[in-house]
């Protein structure tokens, strides 16, 4: 609540100015007056007329200054009342956009850190897997064929293929999902195609929007495209084994990129001893 009114204040001002100069006028007349009835002669009539008028006119010039002052006194008290709120206004709103931002900032790295926690269970999971399929099956197509399996089961992959580096080409070994017509051969020489280019480069690629036709997946819903796709190469020691390629519906995170970079290991060992 105000203790001054701007309106209030001014109006007070000018009624005290008003009343002063009523005040003044009522105490010249009177003393103008009382001159006339007196026995005072023409120059000191004259004399005693410019002073009063010239007191008049100095109460007056004072009594306004000080109106004046007093008036601009309280108005710089209302607007240093306004910027004062102002400032702590803008400074509450900071405060509380700080406060978002922390909160956001916090809430952002309480999913990452889910996250990061989910993908290691998932990790564990799969490796254990990988491992113990590799461990039981000695038969390389039907080993492969079930490391895709768990692939799927954890990416939801609804396509997958599996290729071995052999007289310096990559070539099919077996896939998941994938029809290949009988005695069809399919492989790529290095540097050929998006399988070439990994074969190349050794890194893996990982891919959001897959070219039109790239890949069409066949059910009994009818067909369908894949939007996401990684490819990562099989590598132990430096050396490219093979090449992995999963299709999926699903976004790959750098996560399940890092998390197939680690599997790679494990099978680019599996196969450099199979293959012996």
């Amino acid at each position: 609540m105000r203790l001054f009114k701007p309106k209030i204040l001014i109006l007070f001002v000018l009624l005290i100015v008003l009343f002063t100069f009523i005040f003044i006028i009522f105490y010249k007349l009177s003393a103008f007056q009382v001159a006339l009835s007196g026995n005072i002669n023409i120059s000191d009539f004259k004399g005693f007329i410019q002073d009063n008028f010239r007191t008049t006119y100095i109460l007056l010039a004072i009594i306004c200054s000080i109106s004046i002052i007093t008036l601009l006194f309280f108005i710089l008290i209302e607007l240093s009342k306004k910027l004062n709120i102002f400032y702590y206004k803008n400074k509450s709103i900071s405060s509380i956009n700080d406060e978002e931002s922390k909160n956001i900032k916090n809430n952002k790295s309480e999913e990452e850190k889910q996250a990061q926690q989910q993908n290691q269970i998932k990790s564990n999971q799969l490796l254990s897997k990988i491992n113990e399929v590799i461990n039981n099956n000695e038969d390389i197509n039907k080993t492969s064929k079930q490391i895709l399996v768990e692939f799927a089961k954890v990416f939801q992959i609804v396509q997958g293929e599996i290729y071995l580096l052999k007289d310096n080409k990559i070539k099919l070994l077996e896939t998941y999902a994938y029809f290949v017509t009988e005695g069809k051969i399919i492989e790529f020489e290095i540097g050929d195609g998006l399988i070439g280019q990994v074969a190349k480069e050794k890194k893996p690629l990982r891919l959001d929007n897959i070219p039109e036709n790239y890949i069409n997946v066949a059910s009994g819903l009818g067909k369908a495209t894949p939007s996401n796709l990684i490819i990562f190469p099989i590598i132990f020691e430096q050396k490219l084994i093979g090449i992995i390629e999963l299709a999926s519906f699903i976004k790959f995170s750098g996560l399940d990129e890092e998390l197939c970079m680690n599997i790679s290991a494990i099978l680019g060992k599996y196969y450099i001893e199979i293959l012996k």
